[in-house]
């Protein structure tokens, strides 16, 4: 064999390691996506008579961990009033229109249960020509309850 076969050799060599390593990559590319997409529980709840939803999706916050707190505020949001329903033979669609993470369990305005847990990320949808319900949602989940006055106390 002369040089010019080994060096033509060598240059095959070179480029078939180069193609694995790339499919290589890309393979711990596509694992990585899937895991950090499906290992994270999430759980949706839907207003009653609306397109409007809201999506919950466990995060950690300061390496605190809770046994799902996602699958949590949607009991808690379900169980608090008649007009939430759990999601779970369809996916939310429509208009993102607010997310966000939670992380102060204290109260929120409106008729959001005050004991949702932070720790878990939110998304809420709306379909519709104004998408009320979802904006009011949105509004109801950034805006803290109001700290009630009492009149009349000394």
């Amino acid at each position: 064999m002369n040089q010019s076969n080994i060096d033509s050799e060598v240059v095959k060599v070179v480029k078939i390691a180069t193609a694995i390593a790339l499919i290589v990559v890309g393979i711990v590319a596509v694992v990585a996506l899937v895991v950090n997409t499906v290992v994270k529980p999430s759980c949706t709840v839907g207003v009653v008579g609306t397109a409007a939803s809201i999506t919950f999706t466990d995060i950690d916050i300061n390496g605190t961990s809770y046994s799902s707190p996602s699958q949590n505020d949607c009991r808690v949001m379900a169980s608090a009033s008649q007009q939430y329903y759990l999601m779970t033979n369809q996916s939310p669609s429509g208009t993102l229109l607010c997310e966000g993470d939670l992380t102060n369990n204290s109260g929120y305005s409106s008729d959001l249960p005050s004991d949702l847990q932070p720790g878990v990320h939110y998304k809420v949808y709306d379909t519709g020509m104004f998408d009320l319900v979802g904006s009011q949602l949105c509004h109801d989940i950034n805006e803290p309850a109001p700290v009630p006055t009492t009149y009349g106390q000394d």
